[in-house]
């Protein structure tokens, strides 16, 4: 097992969940790169083994970028089955097929495997307790992995937003620009994670996925790739307004009414407080960059601006 996965200086990248958020910002640098492929859930099928297997023996990739999920919260409390079969049972598949062949994992999971019965920041090693089926399935699916490939990495992530698809940041601006009134939550404490943070430093997540990988404990393979300083939603909420309000104070339609947890229905159970640790010295140690996220939700905001 000690020679599982080999060191590769230009390895082909088989990037799964491609039209998500992760996925679509690593498109914009790395699509007409030869070394990546984004297949679509047509093309590989997670909850298919067979669909696996032909794939990984086709593209013969040197490491597997997983980002495919079920990532409806509120749905998932719904659709259990299939959330389990992408979030978890999936997993077994990929990681059996992908050790046949020699081939890494990154796997990206989220802050919701904690937050029941506790409080953050939660550091790397602090035991998972879910508080909602979403996150179970999440948390079930890291184990999983681990068990089955061993020389597999998991980066936690949070509260991920960009210019791309559907997320907070954009749900919010776009709110400010039609609504009357837009309530967010006051006393949840999050992390957050700019996608462009992932695709910006993928290079050097790579080298440091192979410079980990033959840890004997699994708690060194694991990343929490978060901007260090932490938040609620409605202080996100505010930079967006500020952020629309420099440029034309016109635009805004809505004003922010602040609200309690209590008062947001929701199919899901929510955590209060699910931030992540990040270790920033381990991180810059392997060049790794992380944005304030101040300034990054400012950014995906005057991109939003300029495509009005």
């Amino acid at each position: 097992m000690n020679d599982l996965v080999k060191y590769n200086e230009n390895p082909r990248v088989l990037f799964i969940g491609g039209s998500g958020q992760l996925g679509s910002q690593l498109r914009s640098l790395k699509e007409t790169n030869g070394n990546y492929n984004f297949p679509s859930s047509k093309v590989l099928d997670l909850t298919d083994t067979e669909s696996i297997s032909s794939y990984l023996e086709n593209k013969k990739p040197d490491i597997i970028i997983n980002a495919g999920a079920y990532t409806n919260v509120d749905k998932a409390e719904e659709e259990k089955e299939l959330c389990n079969k992408i979030n978890n049972i999936a997993l077994y598949s990929l990681a059996k097929e992908a050790v046949k062949r020699n081939i890494g994992i990154i796997h990206i999971s989220t802050d919701y495997v904690f937050g029941r019965n506790s409080s953050g920041p939660f550091h790397k090693q602090n035991e998972k307790n879910p508080n909602n089926y979403y996150g179970k399935t999440k948390a079930l699916g890291e184990e999983t992995l681990f068990t089955i490939h061993k020389e597999s990495m998991i980066i936690r992530m949070a509260s991920l937003f960009s210019v791309y698809k559907n997320n907070f940041v954009k749900n919010i601006f776009f709110n400010l620009l039609n609504k009357e009134e837009v309530k967010v939550i006051t006393d949840q404490k999050i992390s957050l994670t700019f996608a462009g943070d992932f695709s910006d430093n993928i290079d050097e997540i790579i080298e440091f996925y192979y410079s980990i990988i033959k840890n004997e404990n699994n708690i060194d393979k694991i990343i929490h790739f978060v901007s260090p300083k932490y938040t609620d939603w409605f202080s996100v909420a505010e930079v967006i307004y500020d952020e629309i309000f420099l440029y034309d104070r016109n635009l805004i339609k809505a004003e922010l009414i602040p609200i309690k947890m209590h008062e947001w229905v929701s199919k899901a159970q929510r955590s209060k407080d699910t931030r992540l640790r990040v270790d920033e010295l381990e991180l810059l140690g392997n060049n790794i960059n992380l944005t304030n996220w101040e300034d990054a939700v400012r950014l995906v905001v005057k991109n939003l601006i300029s495509e009005i």
